[in-house]
């Protein structure tokens, strides 16, 4: 469902997910949209963790190349 959308979208789609939650009044929509938005919450989770360790591998190489030209 989100593993294809852009990190921006999900967050938008997160934040529609809530307003609709604020005035939800059906206990089975409410369960439907948490549902939903935990899912997109997680993918954004994962995201950000390999994002992370990405840029930990970068700035390790770059620690690497920089002690090696010394």
């Amino acid at each position: 469902m989100s593993d294809g959308m852009k990190f921006k979208d999900m967050v938008k789609q997160i934040d529609n997910i809530l307003q609709k939650l604020q005035s939800c009044e059906d206990v089975d929509d409410a369960l439907e949209l948490f549902e939903k938005g935990s899912m997109l919450i997680q993918t954004c989770e994962k995201r950000v963790e390999s994002a992370k360790g990405k840029f930990e591998e970068i700035l390790n190489s770059c620690n690497t190349n920089n002690a090696i030209s010394k």
